[in-house]
Parts: C-alpha cells; sequence; structure tokens
C-alpha cells in the first residue's frame, strides 16, 4: 500500500513541474495548420507566438527532403509573428522545422506539415 501512495505522490509532483515547463513556453498557432491539406499553394508560412521569440532556425523541405526557398524579414529581432514568403510550390507534402528563444531564455522548437493537392 506504501508504494501505491509513494507512485501516487511522485505522479502528481511530476505533473505539476509538466504543467510548469508548459507554461514557460510560448503558445503558437500556424498558417496553413498543421497537417492541413490545401487546394492552392500559400504565399506564405505564418507563425503566430503568445509571446516574442527570436527565430533562431526555420526550414522548409518537401517529401523527397529538398530544401525549399523562402524569404524572411525577422532577422534577429524579438518577434510575435515570423513569415515566411514563399515561391511557388508544386504538389506535395511539406515539413516546417523551427527552433527559437523566449526573452526568458527558453529553447522552443517544433515541426508541422501541409500538403498542397
Amino acid at each position: 500500500m506504501k508504494s501505491v501512495k509513494t507512485y501516487a505522490a511522485v505522479m502528481l509532483v511530476g505533473n505539476l513541474l509538466m504543467s510548469q515547463v508548459a507554461w514557460a513556453h510560448s503558445s503558437m498557432t500556424t498558417v496553413p495548420k498543421n497537417e492541413a491539406v490545401l487546394t492552392m499553394a500559400p504565399e506564405f508560412i505564418e507563425m503566430k507566438f503568445g509571446k516574442k521569440v527570436r527565430m533562431l532556425k526555420f526550414s522548409i523541405v518537401d517529401a523527397d527532403e529538398n530544401e525549399i526557398e523562402f524569404s524572411a524579414e525577422s532577422g534577429k529581432k524579438f518577434i510575435d509573428i515570423y513569415k515566411a514568403k514563399l515561391s511557388s510550390l508544386a504538389k506535395g507534402k511539406y515539413f516546417i522545422t523551427w527552433r527559437a528563444m523566449g526573452k526568458d531564455g527558453h529553447p522552443m522548437k517544433d515541426k508541422f506539415s501541409f500538403a498542397v493537392k
């Protein structure tokens, strides 16, 4: 019985710590949304953050892992919206990976994808 209580206490502390880590990072939405299937290629990819971040790395590749060219104007500034202007994209699946740093120094990274049919 004692081990069940110990396990429950460890799980409670773990959940509390994980929720603190989640709150330390900024929320984010993307255009297009993750796993969206589009009938037309987007002109840009936009990421909106709940707090200002500095984008450290941003890349776009197709299903064959060919890098897709884009232009962005954010530079090394802290921003809450990151926008990558695209050339015309062919039909296919695209994968975006990014890494950023919050003003508080917390690193963030994620990935998302979309398809053009």
